[in-house]
């Protein structure tokens, strides 16, 4: 099945590669002077540009967003558009906290966001080769998944931050596309939702562009989680930028989110056929497509103060993760850390430790269960990590000299049954599929937490 997956992955990977291959060679990297009127081509600044005259060519870039500045044209971008900002959910919090050299956002389990600075310059082509005018233009997207669903809204607010000489004084007439409105190895859909148009017009001190789709996955249902479909590479907007003095060709880019030279971290989604997941209409929990943003890794609790039941697993975990580290750790092959000391590794903890990752392999699950559970030990064995877990205690080899990176402890059987509880709710309502990271904190009956 592992290998399902990676054929199917590949497959996206290299569709991506091809469908991206054709705009690279649109940029003609010829003298722009010798180049005829309306030709597109790459400067020496690595912008984009089109020349739309003999001495003259507009170009684009990206440029990063300076967060202060960029949180003022959200405001103001948002108070111009307050009723749609409020129906698209984009009032109140929602501005994408971007810092420089980090454009993409994972806000939850299933939000998304991204902030991108692009540069419109009106360039001279003759001495003194001078600059005639700029436009700075900021683009946030925002995609927000559905657990329940394979139909997600995306939103993208674009507004003129600044502009200079030439620039000042005209308008630039933007198209924009969703980038969903593809056919990869499965078919997504965008419909626009508000406005109907796809084309408006950017000027200095004109209003913000405001435009939502409603997307979503058209395919034949998936079997099991190694049909799971990466969204990652087909989210994003295209933007054609025609300045009112250009003829010809447009300037056309996507925002994925990944910058300029497409090399950052773009707009990330999959959606999964795995687990179902109860509903009010579904109460027996029938509904088992919808997506996630998986790029954000979730935090499972085993909180002992809000359930008492919990509070043995949680006690077993804290020790484990923040316990003392002690000296005396066994190098016998099978054994675990002695009770009451940290092991090796800080699984599961966030600030400084490492991240646990879901195995649906049978034979990983019960590996860990043989080594850290077997038969000779009660039957009420708690095993830390967690046997679902791929760093369970099957993940280190057992051989001499090695020690040991798991634990387990004797609890009560309503311990265990109130923990495998957490596990499989937790799993099902953030779709944590096969390999997919997650955080673990314990928390103890008078409140402290392991981190």
């Amino acid at each position: 099945m592992r290998t399902a997956y990676k054929v199917f992955a590949s497959l996206v990977s290299v569709i991506l590669i091809i469908s991206a291959s054709p705009a690279a060679a649109t940029a003609d990297e010829a003298d722009p002077r010798t180049l005829q009127v309306g030709k597109t081509y790459k400067n020496e600044q690595g912008e984009l540009c089109v020349k739309e005259a003999k001495d003259s060519a507009t170009c684009i870039g990206s440029r990063e967003l300076n967060p202060k500045e960029a949180k003022k044209a959200f405001d103001r971008a948002i108070a111009e558009n307050e009723h749609k900002a409020r129906s698209a959910t984009l009032a109140g919090d929602r501005f994408c906290p971007t810092e420089p050299g980090m454009r993409v956002v994972h806000l939850s389990r299933v939000s998304v966001c991204s902030g991108q600075g692009w540069r419109l310059t009106k360039r001279r082509l003759l001495p003194p080769f001078d600059v005639l005018g700029t436009m700075d233009v900021l683009v946030w997207q925002w995609l927000d998944y559905n657990r329940i669903d394979t139909r997600w809204p995306h939103t993208t607010l674009i507004a003129v931050e600044g502009a200079t000489g030439d620039l000042a004084s005209e308008s630039v007439e933007l198209t924009l596309t969703s980038l969903c409105e593809r056919e990869a190895p499965f078919t997504c859909v965008a419909h626009s939702t508000d406005p109907a148009t796809n084309v408006f017009n950017l000027s200095l001190g004109g209003p913000a562009v405001l435009k939502q789709w409603q997307e979503g996955l058209w395919a034949e249902p998936f079997r099991g989680w190694e049909f799971a479909v990466p969204l990652t590479g087909f989210l994003g907007v295209k933007m054609e930028f025609k300045a009112s003095w250009v003829v010809n060709n447009p300037l056309v880019l996507t925002d994925d989110g990944s910058g300029g030279d497409g090399a950052g971290e773009k707009l990330s989604g999959r959606c999964d056929n795995n687990d179902a997941l109860p509903t009010d209409q579904n109460p027996e929990g029938t509904i088992n497509r919808g997506c996630v943003n998986h790029e954000f890794i979730p935090i499972v609790e085993f909180n002992g103060q809000k359930r008492p039941a919990i509070a043995p697993v949680a006690q077993h975990v804290y020790d484990r993760q923040v316990g003392s580290y002690g000296t005396e750790r066994p190098d016998v092959v099978g054994e675990p850390t002695p009770n009451g000391q940290q092991l090796p590794t800080q699984w599961g903890v966030k600030t400084g430790g490492f991240p646990l990752h879901r195995t649906q392999i049978e034979d990983e699950i019960n590996a860990n269960r043989r080594i850290a559970c077997p038969s000779s030990r009660p039957s009420s064995c708690d095993e830390w990590p967690m046997a679902s877990a791929k760093e369970g205690a099957a993940y280190r080899p057992q051989e001499p000299g090695i020690p040991q990176d798991w634990s387990w402890r004797q609890v009560p059987d309503t311990a265990n049954d109130s923990q495998g509880a957490t596990m499989g709710n937790f799993y099902r309502n953030n779709r944590i599929i096969h390999e997919d990271a997650y955080w673990v904190r314990a928390i103890l009956s008078d409140g402290t937490k392991s981190w």
